[in-house]
């Protein structure tokens, strides 16, 4: 059932000229049916619309060594996504020291062997790239970003997504997600992205080389080579409600044990059955419109 409500919500968005399609969570390999099923898909949506980009999963890579039977096949997590196509991959990799990555993400991120699962990504022929959020005292001064830099440069990375933490401009019922704790670690921990970009900008180790902007100005990226590596880095904001608004903009298709769909702007008042039920009628509003939009706060 989630693979066929899949398919024609993804065809409508390529149909619509969407071109990038990015695999999130949560973790997606937790959930590896519906994952391998979402990339085939995927793929093959390709060899009708040329325009559409090669999927991008994201990931924090500890599912890949398991072993699970896919169509009739065993295998490992890794061994399956590289049989249905996958070809980039966006590791999530907070720190580059275990201790402080487990603080940030989950204890067994701390234990996870980062540097072997890199190895494995490209050994299978997968393009690797590191996703790091900027946290206020782990990585987000110019000290300890030209350091993650040279450890993942010492990996085989050429390529770094550095997202800032996601900030909400307007608050209400509507464009508050997730939980209070959640939206107050966010707003306790975000760095100054702006001082950021002036310090890059003014450091002779990184010359600019491109920007961008989000959706209805929802954020930016700037794009830096960082010279003494060749590391190509890029450095993304996220705002959430950047203006107030009374309805739901976009909409998240969810791989998750579930597979519900839910709204990225919501009433924190309503029940899940309430919530699931709206974001169940936005979802039909927006595919009968041939609109359905896969919003996704990363690059």
């Amino acid at each position: 059932p989630f693979l066929a409500k899949t398919e024609p919500s993804i065809r409508a968005f390529v149909q619509g000229g969407g071109t990038k399609l990015v695999i999130t969570g949560g973790e997606p390999t937790e959930a590896p049916q519906k994952l391998l099923g979402t990339i085939r898909i995927i793929n093959k949506l390709r060899t009708e619309y040329p325009h559409v980009r090669p999927p991008i999963l994201y990931t924090n890579g500890t599912g890949f060594g398991r072993r699970i039977n896919f169509e009739g096949k065993q295998g490992t997590i890794l061994e399956h996504l590289r049989s249905v196509g996958l070809t980039d991959i966006s590791l999530s990799v907070h720190h580059h020291e275990p201790e402080r990555r487990a603080s940030v993400s989950k204890n067994q991120m701390g234990a996870l062997n980062v540097e072997q699962v890199i190895r494995t990504g490209q050994d299978a022929g997968l393009n690797v790239r590191l996703n790091c959020t900027l946290i206020r005292e782990h990585i987000g001064d110019m000290a300890s970003i030209k350091t993650y830099i040279d450890w993942a440069h010492k990996q085989g990375v050429r390529d770094i997504y550095f997202r800032d933490l996601f900030k909400v401009e307007h608050r209400g019922a509507l464009t508050t997600p997730g939980r209070a704790e959640v939206l107050s670690y966010t707003d306790d921990n975000r760095i100054d992205f702006d001082k950021l970009l002036q310090d890059l900008r003014a450091d002779s180790d990184f010359a600019e080389v491109g920007q961008g902007t989000r959706h209805s100005g929802t954020g930016s990226s700037v794009s830096f080579t960082h010279l003494p590596t060749g590391m190509m880095t890029t450095f993304g904001s996220l705002t959430i409600a950047p203006k107030e608004i009374d309805e739901e903009k976009c909409c998240i298709y969810v791989i998750d044990q579930n597979g519900d769909t839910r709204t990225d702007y919501y009433d924190s008042n309503l029940n899940p059955e309430e919530q699931r039920a709206r974001s169940a009628k936005i979802v039909a509003a927006k595919e009968a419109r041939g609109r359905h939009l896969g919003a996704e706060s990363n690059e």
